[in-house]
């Protein structure tokens, strides 16, 4: 594993995290575990981004649920790769209020809150 300590960018890249150096480039490896983090921003008018972590290549579903539990939208639907994503939801067509959103995969199902202000 190399350490840098003089880093000019920083790229993420599936399980890794590739370091650029005055020219030289580094590897350091990174464990990725199931997650779903907080969308961002939140409250959000129209549109915010929700991330998630994967560390193996899987089917993922996302879906946006409102208040009463009916399908509002449905974000991803199918494979993904081993990595970190993020996905933006534009709601500019749903009025304000408290939403859900739900990650499912074979092994990981996480659910969290969101609110659409206008």
């Amino acid at each position: 594993m190399a350490i840098i300590f003089f880093v000019q960018r920083l790229f993420r890249i599936a399980h890794s995290v590739v370091c650029f150096c005055n020219c030289r480039s580094f590897h350091l490896k990174v464990h990725i575990t199931y997650s779903m983090g907080q969308n961002y921003p939140n409250p959000f008018n129209p549109s915010t981004i929700i991330r998630f972590g994967l560390p193996e290549n899987t089917r993922v579903n996302l879906i946006i649920y409102n208040q009463i539990g009916e399908q509002v939208a449905e974000l991803v639907n199918g494979q993904m790769a081993a990595g970190y994503h993020q996905v933006t939801w534009n709601a500019t067509h749903m009025s304000s209020g408290v939403y859900f959103y739900r990650i499912t995969t074979e092994k990981f199902r996480s659910v969290k809150k969101l609110l659409l202000l206008k």
